[in-house]
């Protein structure tokens, strides 16, 4: 048992420099950079090379590839995620402002996941091959079937639009009041 927690744990390096690989890529490989940005949609900006250069030079953009994914990674390492190029605050910053949201959004997501599926699954465990068992199934795999957001669209026009028991955006709905 030890050895093969041992192994588990050597194994989360490579994998999570995998992953860091492969995030660095997608976004390097992602049309438009951070320079562009600056500049704007407009082509004639008033931003001129000079300070195009400095702001190259100043994110490491100028660099190879290879040493922005180290750079990337270190900083990353250091939960130093720079500054929002939208409205210049820092990222982490604005992580910290949405973590609890989504911790509850989370929580809440797996909570109703196991009020709704283990009576469920002990139901049709209770009366197997019945037709409560053959509908849930069917049911299931019918949603399984789907792409997630297909089902989320779906159960946004059911629970917020139709029956108002979420609200749709935000933390307040425009129907509670």
């Amino acid at each position: 048992m030890r050895s093969y927690f041992l192994r588990r744990l050597l194994l989360l390096v490579p994998t999570l420099l995998g992953i860091t690989l492969v995030t660095f890529l997608l976004m390097v490989l992602a049309p438009g950079s951070p320079a562009e940005i600056l500049r704007g949609p407009d082509s004639m900006s008033t931003i001129d090379e000079e300070l195009l250069n400095r702001f190259r030079a100043e994110h490491h953009l100028d660099q190879p590839v290879w040493r922005q994914y180290f750079h990337w990674l270190g900083k990353s390492a250091r939960l130093d995620f720079g500054r929002s190029f939208r409205d210049n605050r820092e990222v982490w910053r604005l992580i910290r402002e949405r973590l609890p949201y989504t911790l509850v959004l989370n929580f809440t997501a797996l909570v109703l996941m196991f009020l709704l599926s283990l009576p469920l699954g002990w139901l049709s465990a209770l009366w197997r091959g019945r037709w409560f068992d053959r509908s849930t199934a069917t049911i299931l795999y019918l949603l399984y079937c789907l792409p997630n957001f297909a089902v989320a669209l779906i159960l946004q026009i059911l629970l917020a639009n139709h029956w108002h028991l979420l609200p749709l955006h935000g933390t307040a709905s425009l129907f509670s009041g």
